[in-house]
This record gives C-alpha cells, structure tokens and sequence, in this order.
C-alpha cells in the first residue's frame, strides 16, 4: 500500500464524530449532509440511553421472563390445536386476530408457516444434534426431503446453540431475543458512528429493534436476515481495497446473515447495504477511497461470502435444475395494502409522532443520507403505491421469487434510520418546525382515534388498554414539542423513550401473542412410534384441526403426508391433482381420499374424535387406537411405503402423470410408473402378483433403509421415499441403479430369492460444498483477527467520549 493510501485508510479509521460549532454552520452543511449533531454528548448520555432502550426491550419482553414464548400456537391454533389438548395443555385461542381479519383483511399476515417450516425444522436439528448427528435427510415430512439443500434449513445459526442444547419453546424464544439485542447493537454502534445525538441514536435503535414488523415476524428467517443489516454497513464502512482484517470482517457479518435468514431476504439486505456502501458521498469526516477502489472491495467481499456460503447455495442450486418445483404450479401472492400503515391494530402500526419526525425528514434534505430517502421512497412505492396506479409490480416481482413483503425489511430498517438523522435536523430546526410537526402528529393522532373508534369491533379486540393507548401516543407528541426546547443533557434522551414508549407497550393484540404452550407428545403418537414406526400417517379434518400438523411430524418422529415447504422436488406436491392446500407450497387435506392416500405410501389415518369415519363417507378404516382428541385408524388394502410392483409401466412424457398411475391401478395401489433418470429401463420391466413377495424393514434410520425382501420371481422393489439425487441402493452389497417410480419414489430391480437391499443417502455435493465452506470460514476468519498494516479498526470508537 503506498503512502497515498496509507494517509487515506488512517484517516478513514480515525475518529469520526465532528461536531458543528457556532461559528461553523454554513461551512459544515456544505461539506457534509450527515453530521448535524450541534455538541458532543454529555457524560452519561450513552449509558443513560442503553438502559432506556434495555427498559423498553424488557417491558416488551417481561412475559418471556414470566416463561411465555413467542411461538404463536395461540394465533395460528390449528398447528397445535389437538397436540395441546391431547397432551393435557391449555391452548387459549387468540380470537382477536381473527376478528380483526374479517374487519381488516389487509392488516393480515399470510406467513403461518413461522411454526410449520423454521420452529419444527430446528426441533428437529436440535434432537438429532443432540445425539451427536446433523441430519442431512428428513424422513418425516411428505415423502422426505434434504434438509441443508432446501432452502429453508439454517442449521449452523449460532444464536441457536442454546437451543441445540435445550430445546424448549421458552429457549426457542429466548434465542429469538438474542438475536434482536444483537440487530440493535449493531444499528446504535452505525448510528453513535454518524456523529448524531444519543436521543436521535436512541429513538432510531428503539424503532429497529421494537417496531411491529419485527416482533410479528421476529419467528421467521426474513427478520434475522434485518438484525445482521447494520453490521453489514458498519463492517463494510470501515473496509478498503487491500487491508484484508477489515474486508475479512466485513465478509464475516455477510456469512453469519447468509446463515440466519432466508435467502432472498439476505440477497436483498446484502445489496442495499453494498449500494450504500458504493454511492454514498463524501463527508468531511472520511477521506474515502474512490467508486473504483469500493467496487473492487464489494466484489472481494461478494466473492468470498459465496464461497463461504457454498454449502447452502451450491446444493440449492442444483436443487433449482432437477425435478418439479413450486414455482411451475403456483406461488404465494399476497398484496400490501397502503390502510394497514395507518391502523392501528396492524402489524405496520407506527405512532403519530414517528410520522411528525419522518415528514420533518423528508425536509431536511440537506443533512440526511439521499441513499436512505432513495429506498425508503422506492419500497413505500413498490409497497404500498404501485397496485393503485395500475402498475402491478408486487405481482411481478412475487411470480419472480421475491415477494414484496421481504422489502418490509428494507421499510423498516430506512424509516429507523431516517427518523434519527431527522430527529437531530428537527432539533436545531426554526420554531417552525416544532409547529408543523404537532400539526401533522396531531392529525396522525386524530386519524388513528377516528379509526379506533369507528372499527366495527369491541374495544378489547383492538388494544388491550385503549386509555393506556392513547395516553402514551400523546405523551410522544408532547415529548417532541419538549425536545426542540431541551436540547441539551439527559432529557433529550428520555423524550426520545417516551416516543418508543407506545412501541414498547402492545397495543395492538395483532403483534404477539404470548402463550405457554409447549409441544408434547400424547398415547397416540406414542403408540405409532412403538409398535408402526415404519408407517406414513395421513391427518384429515374438515375445520383444518390437524393432529400432527405439516412438518411438525419432524418433532415426532412420525412420517407423515403432510408437508410445508418452499421447494417441491420430484412431483409430489402435483402428483394427485393437486391436493387442496392451505397455501400453494402445502400439501393437506381436509377430505377423505382413500386412493390418493394410499398412492402417498399412507396406511394410518389420524382423524379427530368428533368425525367418524361415516362422516366421511369412509369405509376402509379400522381403528387402531383411541386418544383424548384424535385417534389412529387404519387404511385397508394400503401397502403403505415398501411393496413390489403388481403392475408396472414405462414413463409417457408429455401425458399427465396422475392419469397414468390411476389407469394401471384397478383396485389396487402397488403400482409403478418407471422413469430412468439416467438409468436405463429394461424393456419388459418385471411385475410380481399380489402375495408373492414378502418385505421387511430391518432398518429405517433418517439416511438409512435397510429391506430384507423374498420373492419367488425378479421384481421391482419400490420404496415410497423421495427420489433424490445423492440416494444409493445396494443390492446385497452390490450398488444397483434407482429408478424414479410413480414421479417420486424409488425403485430397485430384485432379482429372484432372498435378498437384502440397502438404500444410504450420500450426497457428495453436499460433502463437497461443505468441505469448500469450512475451509473458507476458517480461512477468512484468520485474516479477519490480523492487525492491519496501519491500524486496526475498533467499530466501538464513536462511543468514546
């Protein structure tokens, strides 16, 4: 690095908190947009704004201290319903959400998967952890799938240890916690950076780490992805072409959002903090270096989270390419609309006084970043906007993979950062100001009593304290007139909490639902895992009251047809006419289809108490055994996952797959439709009749199956398990091709006799990429704790006084 260079990075890594002086004023707004701070924090004032904002963390989060979780059974009763009952727990329905859904359709959030997909899935990681395996297979929901190369699985979470090593929903929750304190870390030490007060750094860190859109959805991937956001910008700010520690940092924040939130959001938050990080401008206090030298760092830095990173894209990737996806039949759509900014039992409630700074804000556009007010106005549009002009965006960029809630992120993390360099802006702002911010709080204040009053609905369903309410909203707007008088000292700072205060207490029911609900296993599910542990069970109830509700199977141990998932391999989800489905990425059932069942490898119906199989008009079941909310019956004629083929046929491309399954069938389910998938297909493919061959699970371990089979003829062994690639079947040692079956199962051709057949999942692809991230974590890891050639960068110097 020459000497130029050197100067350069020194001067970017020195102190940065400038302050403007009386006699400065015009000099500094030339020279810089982002410091408006008139003088530097008194002693205290940090301290005194950390406890604040620790405060309003704990009153919001006291009930997980009273050992309530945030996992919403309460709200989304039908993933629990039954197994809270039939486990002896008390499930108290969240009835309010649904009285304000039919009120307020457009304040609904679809995503009931929180508990379906993220909390079974790391259930499920965590037992097997726990024994001393990461599963790379899960058998138990649908027909089984990957786990690491799906999508949806995040594993190496290192907020989730505590989790690993105790599994309850309380821990669960508690994690969820940590990794909110963490976000809002970051985001004090990226505001404290800018040179901006304590107040205005406290009420920005308060409205990103309390707002609504985080504690609804603080359960899914999209909101871990928002809590590594401000790390990203800190890390990359203090980042230069060829100082390797600092890049190194930057690449580890990257990483760590790759392996907590979901990919698409990570792909979103990466690149509005690398588009900021390339086209901000200048400021005094940085000698920064030029666009070229930053796009060379974005790209090093790109480049190097990629491959940190293979193990969960790489195999992913390839999961794209192969067999039949979700994104050929449907996608889930759901529309945004501008009402739920402005009502306030949504789950985008924003107090009047959040609006009085942000229209301040929108201002000042001399002394706030235009990167923040670019996105804040481009995602409000793509939001909320767009579908009234007739331009529909979110539909496009939805049938495209990136539905537009993930942008809520983005929302929320520019409207906390805007509002804190306007809080400043508002501060040293002429008197008129103060009057027109009251005016238009005033008005935000008086638009969210009218709807409060006039919503079709009883006081209790839309805020738990309506005067509690009302009083904390108007205790900010007075706290804002105040802050423009008190400008100096510890006051500013406690103004600043009284304006979070209302996002501190709930008041809409529509944000969390706390409850004490844990998932406990009862007779019925322990029955099944006793003495039918190699069976597929089936739930079906006409009010979508689920005994073992999709994927939470995984937490069981219990196969079940069931699944929710983002991705679809093979043809399963679209293999029966398409199964009526809570969403389009669901398979369930809410009617009785004996013969679909059976085709799924189901020979076990759980079915709730008050439907009798009459009810359904079903014939075929026999009860196995009785619960207090469900019980288990039997599927007659079903032979269930392991079976040779009666009747068997060639694959017909271009002919619907259903059609050809059920026209071979005639009375019977043991039959297979052949597909090679790279393996050639004997021309007379062998059929054995009914009886003849005998099968026997020996072993049916998470990435094993072990099959003993005896058959007088040669025969196709089909396996009702997903088809994947990375599966090996050995026929007495000997490895023998797998032939895709009926869309999406496995088969083996068998030879004639005794025979022992072995499936074991392998997948190299997986070993590989995970082989190529380790060594690349480790490597960036070590460069990261190297000094730098000049001077090793402290991301906590803007909070030293």
């Amino acid at each position: 690095m020459d000497r130029t260079k050197v100067l350069n990075f020194q001067a970017r890594q020195s102190r940065s908190v400038f302050f403007l002086k009386k006699g400065d004023d015009d000099k500094a707004k030339a020279s810089t947009e982002s410091h408006i701070s008139d003088s530097p924090p008194l002693k205290g004032e940090r301290l005194f704004s950390v406890l604040l904002l620790l405060l309003l963390i704990t009153i919001t989060f006291f009930p997980l201290i009273l050992g309530k979780n945030l996992i919403p059974f309460g709200r989304y009763f039908q993933w629990s319903f039954m197994l809270a009952l039939s486990s002896g727990q008390e499930l108290k329905i969240n009835s309010p959400a649904f009285k304000r859904l039919e009120v307020m359709p457009w304040a609904d959030d679809p995503e009931v998967s929180s508990i379906a997909i993220n909390w079974a899935e790391n259930l499920y990681f965590a037992r097997k952890l726990k024994d001393g395996r990461l599963p790379l297979w899960d058998p138990y929901a649908g027909s089984g799938s990957p786990t690491i190369d799906n999508g949806q699985s995040r594993p190496f979470n290192p907020f989730r240890l505590p989790f690993y090593f105790f599994p309850t929903t309380w821990m669960y929750s508690l994690t969820l916690l940590v990794s909110l304190i963490f976000g809002g870390i970051g985001t004090y030490l990226w505001l404290s950076r800018q040179g901006l007060s304590p107040a205005a750094v406290t009420l920005g860190t308060g409205l990103f780490v309390l707002n609504p859109w985080v504690l609804e959805r603080l359960v899914l991937t999209d909101s871990a992805a928002y809590f590594v956001f401000p790390w990203c910008i800190l890390t990359l700010e203090q980042t230069a072409w060829g100082a390797w520690p600092s890049i190194g940092r930057a690449v580890l924040c990257f990483v760590l959002m790759g392996h907590l939130g979901h990919p698409q959001v990570s792909l979103v938050m990466a690149g509005v903090a690398a588009s900021f990080h390339l086209f901000r401008k200048k400021g005094l206090e940085k000698i920064q270096e030029g666009f070229a030298a930053r796009l060379k760092t974005i790209g090093v830095v790109a480049g190097l989270t990629l491959a940190c990173l293979t193990v969960l894209w790489l195999p992913l990737l390839r999961l794209f390419l192969i067999g039949d996806i979700y994104k050929k039949h449907a996608w889930f759509i759901h529309h945004h609309d501008w009402r739920s900014l402005v009502t306030l039992p949504s789950n985008m409630f924003v107090a009047p006084t959040i609006f009085a700074v942000l229209s301040y804000t929108l201002f000042a556009w001399k002394k706030i970043p235009k990167v923040w007010m670019a996105l804040f106005t481009t995602i409000v549009l793509v939001l909320f906007l767009l579908p009234w002009i007739g331009l529909d965006l979110p539909t496009l960029m939805t049938s495209l993979g990136l539905p537009s809630l993930y942008l809520k992120g983005v929302f929320w993390a520019s409207l906390s950062f805007l509002v804190a360099f306007g809080l400043d802006a508002y501060r040293v702002a002429k008197k008129g100001a103060v009057v027109a911010a009251a005016v238009i709080g005033g008005a935000m204040l008086t638009l969210t009593g009218w709807q409060f009053a006039s919503l079709p609905m009883p006081r209790n369903d839309i805020s738990s304290s309506s005067a509690i309410a009302f009083l904390l909203l108007g205790l900010g707007l007075i706290a804002l007139i105040a802050f423009h008088a008190v400008r100096r000292g510890l006051v500013p700072v406690l103004l600043s909490a009284i304006v979070l205060a209302p996002l501190a207490f709930p008041l809409s029911l529509n944000k969390q639902s706390w409850n004490t609900v844990d998932l406990k296993t009862n007779s019925v599910i322990e029955w099944l895992r006793a003495y039918l542990p190699n069976a597929r069970t089936v739930s079906v109830d006409h009010r979508l009251l689920f005994a073992i509700p999709p994927n939470l199977s995984q937490a069981y141990g219990i196969r079940c047809v069931e699944i929710m998932a983002v991705i679809f391999i093979n043809k399963y989800w679209s293999m029966f006419h398409h199964p009526k489905a809570i969403m389009p990425t669901a398979v369930v059932f809410d009617f009785y289809a004996g013969d679909v069942f059976r085709h799924m490898g189901a020979n076990i119906l759980l079915l709730s108490n008050d439907v009798s199989p009459s009810d359904l008009s079903a014939k075929d079941l026999d009860l196995l055994i009785k619960g207090t909310q469900f019980s288990a019956y039997s599927i007659s004629e079903a032979h269930g996952r392991l079976y040779f083929a009666e009747r068997t046929r060639k694959h017909q491309p271009g002919r619907d797959l259903p059609n050809q399954i059920l026209s071979i069938s005639r009375g019977t389910d043991a039959v297979a439709v052949v597909e090679g998938m790279g393996n050639p297909v004997p021309e007379v493919i062998p059929e054995v009749p009914s009886a003849q061959g005998k099968t026997v699970f020996e072993m049916d371990d998470i990435e094993e199956v072990l099959v003993r089979t005896e058959c007088p003829l040669e025969g196709l062994l089909v396996l009702r398990d997903s088809w994947y690639p990375g599966w090996m079947a050995f026929v007495d040692g000997k490895r023998t091709p797998i032939l895709r079956i009926n869309g999406c199962f496995r088969g083996v051709i068998v030879p004639a006799g005794e025979h022992k057949i072995r499936f074991v999942y392998r997948p190299l692809l997986v070993y590989a990429s995970g082989a190529l991230t380790l060594l690349t974590v480790l490597l960036v890891i070590f460069v990261s704790l190297r000094k730098n050639s000049t001077q090793r960068i402290d991301p906590t110097i803007a909070l030293r006084s």
